[in-house]
């Protein structure tokens, strides 16, 4: 009976490890889901809002400081105030941006509110009209607790989305940032 027992356990220890590494597959087909039916309230508890703002905002702040440093020289005072200025703006742009409509988007589509526009407007058309050809979702774990989905449109897999969450509990995740196409 106790050798029983001890399968019974291995077994049961299997399976608990098997979803726990699965969660984050589900949390995103959660995510997913939501974003399709226009689930404003369960997008809303899936995504760490304030965290993924601040994350862009750090985001924006890195690259206008990149801009800056190799305006070295002459031109480097204009620069410096230029980019500052450019954060400041960047930092009410991504307010306005990380909205659970363009979590939606980004989530369905795999890009950008932007790039969509940008996209239905090549095409002569509004972003909202504009059919999804299916998306390319890649996932893999960055640590135990973190997981990167790369979201991106089917024919265009190197231009899409990097979506990153975090484990909140045994089974849990939420997003907590988004990493934008360089």
């Amino acid at each position: 009976m106790s050798k029983g027992l001890g399968v019974l356990v291995a077994l049961a220890l299997i399976a608990v490890a098997a979803v726990y590494a699965a969660s984050p597959l589900y949390a995103f087909h959660q995510l997913k889901a939501a974003a399709e039916s226009g689930d404003r309230e369960r997008l809303e508890a899936m995504v760490d809002f304030p965290a993924v703002r601040d994350d862009l905002k750090r985001q924006v702040d890195s690259k206008a400081t990149r801009l800056a440093r190799r305006a070295q020289g002459v031109g480097y005072p204009i620069a410096a105030v230029l980019g500052a200025l450019g954060a400041a703006i960047g930092d009410r742009a991504i307010d306005r941006l990380v909205t659970p409509e363009a979590i939606s988007a980004m989530v369905r589509y795999g890009e950008t509110p932007r790039e969509r526009h940008k996209d239905a407007a090549a095409k002569g058309g509004a972003a909202d009209q504009a059919e999804p050809q299916g998306t390319r979702v890649r996932g893999a774990y960055l640590s135990p607790d973190r997981f990167r989905f790369r979201v991106s449109p089917a024919a265009q897999p190197d231009r899409g989305v990097d979506l990153i969450m975090e484990r909140h509990g045994l089974f849990s995740w939420r997003l907590e940032a988004i990493e934008l196409p360089k």
